[in-house]
């Protein structure tokens, strides 16, 4: 019998490689963007967001790819949950596709439903969390920073 404990705890090799693989990728090109330094006069400048992102994205590949456990690379997939992943890149493609027409709001709500949905969540719950995802980022990125989301052929505010 699997010591399912031991499963839990082990790291992954590919997600690890993964990591590292895109954090090289964004730092080759974020070398492309225009600036001088990181900033100046306390501003971290354009470079440092992807920079900063990058570096934490790589320090989980490193930490995936230490952990690992090679016993675990020879495990069957668990049953339906390549459909899942394939269901999940599919409403995100929707997404992508939906988004300069319908705008960021109701696109975002639909995918962020269906998603979670997919996930095992109930519609009540999947939508509701999905309100509340909206409303984060309706605060942090259209209040905060001044962000012009796209606003569709309905023309929401966001």
């Amino acid at each position: 019998m699997p010591n399912k404990g031991k499963q839990q705890n082990s790291g992954d090799l590919w997600l690890g490689l993964f990591f590292i693989c895109v954090t090289l990728a964004v730092l080759v090109l974020s070398s492309s963007i225009k600036s001088i330094g990181l900033g100046n006069n306390f501003d971290p400048g354009p470079k440092a967001f992807p920079i900063g992102l990058s570096l934490l994205l790589a320090a989980g590949g490193v930490f995936e790819f230490i952990r690992r456990n090679p016993a675990r690379l020879r495990e069957e997939p668990v049953r339906g949950e390549a459909k899942s992943v394939l269901l999940l890149l599919a409403a995100f493609a929707v997404y992508v596709i939906l988004l300069p027409w319908l705008g960021f709001a109701i696109s975002t709500l639909i995918m962020a439903t269906t998603m979670m949905m997919i996930l095992g969540n109930p519609w009540w719950s999947a939508l509701s969390l999905s309100l509340v995802l909206l409303t984060i980022i309706y605060i942090l990125f259209v209040l905060f920073f001044r962000v012009h989301l796209p606003s569709g052929v309905f023309g929401m505010p966001f």
